[in-house]
């Protein structure tokens, strides 16, 4: 049996040392579009304020031990394009070379992860704009922070709520903008006050709500956002500055 597995990062490898565990006999491929196997995403934000040395403290093993130890077939700078489950074959391009591939499979396991969603806003592609995701961009962010004091952060989550607050212990002046009315939308709410007030009180981040955003969408008049429970917003009056804005902009 031949199973191809779609990334070879952690869940990826994961599943792949399982196998070679529990099913033996099995042909294991992994199809990674970077050249980088096996490592901990979630340390990236941590690499900025020095708390990991060095992007390569985050890789667990290195492809080379995979393929030499384990008789993985892994494969690098292998994007997948295409899959077709009818004739059970995947192809897509080898990012080295510019050649065209095409592999069957008995099993597949789709292990990509998510890639961070840019809007298409004007200018969203000028220089100093980063995403974070591999070890690769990175390295790119950290050479620019380099001559950098003022940092904004797009998106009020939990990736971006760890960039936030590495880089204020990294010693940049941060902002974080978000969306809707509360951080980490995953969490119940007295949690996200909470956390909202330690990101203001304790990490010194000017965070704004973003309402002229959630005006476009929920339609409120300015009475009704005076009235949102605005409870972790910052001491000073940046959500009002927002509100204001919103004001000239619909002449409400």
């Amino acid at each position: 049996m031949k199973v191809i597995i779609i990334g070879g990062d952690a869940a990826g490898m994961t599943a792949a040392m399982e196998i070679v565990r529990n099913k033996k006999g099995t042909e294991i491929m992994v199809l990674e579009r970077g050249d980088i196997y096996s490592y901990g995403q979630c340390g990236l934000p941590y690499i900025i304020d020095g708390r990991i040395a060095h992007t390569n403290a985050l890789i667990a093993r290195d492809v080379e031990v995979f393929r030499n130890k384990y008789g993985i077939d892994a494969r690098v700078f292998h994007e997948v394009q295409t899959i077709n489950p009818a004739t059970k074959i995947v192809s897509g391009m080898n990012l080295q070379t510019n050649e065209r591939f095409e592999y069957m499979y008995d099993e597949l396991l789709i292990a990509s992860g998510a890639s961070p969603v840019i809007p298409s806003w004007f200018g969203h592609s000028l220089s100093g704009i980063h995403t974070v995701k591999m070890i690769p961009q990175m390295n790119v962010l950290m050479e620019d922070l380099q001559n950098v004091r003022h940092v904004t952060v797009i998106g009020g989550g939990y990736i971006g709520l760890e960039i936030a607050e590495t880089l204020k212990f990294a010693g940049k002046t941060v902002r974080l903008i978000q969306r809707g009315q509360q951080l980490m939308t995953t969490l119940e709410k007295d949690t996200r006050k909470l956390l909202g007030m330690q990101m203001i009180g304790t990490q010194g981040v000017d965070k704004r709500i973003d309402v002229f955003a959630t005006a476009l969408y929920a339609g409120l008049t300015l009475e009704e956002y005076v009235g949102l429970d605005l409870a972790y917003s910052p001491s000073f009056n940046g959500v009002w500055d927002a509100v204001q804005h919103v004001a000239k902009r619909y002449g409400v």
